[in-house]
């Protein structure tokens, strides 16, 4: 198995909620860029306006890479947990996951009683029972179930979409209303019929 450098940044996203699914969407695309590129693999977990980012590169250039990632505008409070070099690469590609669509991620919340997905919390043993965790979303473990930025996205259009069929309804009867006011009020006379006649 190839040998390479891994390290796991944490971070907090720099957006209100409104703008969340921008901000996903342009650290999947910038990852991805990484991971075309062939400078990195690995994960990038997202969930409660928090990023666990396992970053692994088997050609250097890691320095450059965490350069990066403390100016990246994206997020803030940035934080390097894990840093090691002439580790046993586990991911083959680079993916994302999102914590509320994830089983093993909610099984280990859960186990610590955690309110909510917290990665700052994360350090020493528990550091090292969460990375296990990450591992089996690996390439090399074949069970990876990644759950791109779209869906959050989607989510979010679906909402919208939702909010406008409620709207259709209340739309479509003041159009109904407006439209037999005007017969009445201009149509009667349109098709000689005078209201005294009635």
């Amino acid at each position: 198995m190839q040998s390479c450098e891994r390290v796991v940044f944490i971070s907090t996203i720099s957006a209100e909620l409104i703008d969340t699914a921008e901000t996903i969407r342009q650290f999947r695309e910038d990852g991805i860029a990484y991971h075309v590129r062939d400078e990195v693999t690995g994960l990038l977990l997202y969930g409660d306006s928090y990023i666990f980012h396992c970053f692994e590169s088997r050609h250097g250039g890691m320095d450059k890479l965490k350069q990066t990632v403390m100016t990246y505008p994206y997020h803030h409070n940035q934080k390097l947990i894990y840093d090691k070099a002439n580790v046993e690469s586990r991911f083959n590609s680079w993916s994302m996951v999102c914590v509320v669509t994830e089983t093993q991620i909610q099984d280990f919340i859960n186990k610590h009683r955690w309110s909510t997905f917290n990665p700052y919390l994360l350090d020493g043993a528990l550091l090292d029972e969460f990375m296990e965790v990450i591992y089996s979303y690996g390439d090399n473990h074949k069970t990876a179930l990644i759950h791109p930025a779209e869906r959050l996205v989607k989510s979010q259009q679906g909402t919208d979409q939702q909010s406008i069929k409620k709207k259709t309804p209340y739309g479509l009867a003041v159009i109904a209303l407006t439209f037999i006011i005007s017969l009445i009020v201009y149509g009667w006379d349109y098709f000689g019929v005078m209201l005294d006649d009635w």
